[in-house]
């Protein structure tokens, strides 16, 4: 599973937003494009739910005697979110598209533009890893990491890209070129949980993947180390 979090300020309350949402619900029409909101679960303080994009293709292939057929294709992108805004990371998405962009302005425009979304956040990945052994509370090791920028001489920088079997984070601590300071990209943390093998993916920006069977507790704990862990 695919999770990322970032900042959003309501200046509505939350039953007037779930209210606007749900007057936008998706519903396919005869059109090329069509959009809108499913609100699946609104309690106090958070609201559930996915935005839904849906649009018609048309294709031209080419067959093997050199003609063409016109092929329709139907795109669907679903955008599950949720979202808490007594939160530092208020809004959470799970298995998103590569841009939310269209879901960040249907939401604002749903809103009447009374919801803000922050698109980028840096998380000190550094204390993200403390923050989150903290939390889970069982042995952790973490097993990749990657760091850029790093400054070899004068405007010249290096990327580096570790990986093992031991805890590859005091392995980078350790290098002469490594400093508290050393802005880490991204990194692996592998752990068992109730007998099973898991792992998550940190980035700076924000998000995690998931591999564990418990994905709500794990990204409970990676979004509480994330929030104490922004820069």
């Amino acid at each position: 599973m695919r999770v990322k979090w970032l900042p959003l300020k309501l200046i509505i309350s939350e039953a007037l937003l779930a209210r606007r949402l749900r007057e936008m619900p998706f519903a396919p029409s005869d059109g090329p494009l069509s959009k809108g909101f499913r609100v699946e679960k609104v309690t106090r303080g958070t609201i559930t739910g996915q935005y839904i994009e849906q649009e018609v293709v048309d294709r031209m292939i080419r067959l093997p005697d050199g003609s063409e057929i016109q092929q329709e294709l139907v795109e669907v992108t679903v955008t599950e979110f949720r979202i808490e805004p007594e939160r530092e990371l208020a809004l959470e998405v799970r298995n998103g598209p590569r841009t939310l962009l269209p879901f960040i302005g249907a939401l604002g425009a749903s809103s009447g533009f009374m919801v803000t979304v922050q698109s980028k956040v840096t998380v000190d990945l550094r204390e993200a890893a403390r923050e989150f052994s903290r939390q889970i509370k069982i042995p952790l090791t973490v097993s990749a990491l990657e760091c850029s920028g790093i400054p070899l001489d004068g405007n010249v920088s290096a990327a580096l890209k570790l990986n093992g079997d031991k805890d590859v984070l005091q392995a980078f601590d350790d290098l002469p070129f490594s400093s508290p300071k050393s802005s880490i990209d991204s990194l692996r943390i592998d752990f068992t949980l109730q007998g099973a093998k898991c792992s998550v993916d940190f980035t700076k920006g924000g998000t995690a993947k998931i591999r564990a069977a418990d994905t709500d507790f794990i990204a409970s704990c990676v979004r509480h180390a994330f929030e104490r862990s922004l820069t």
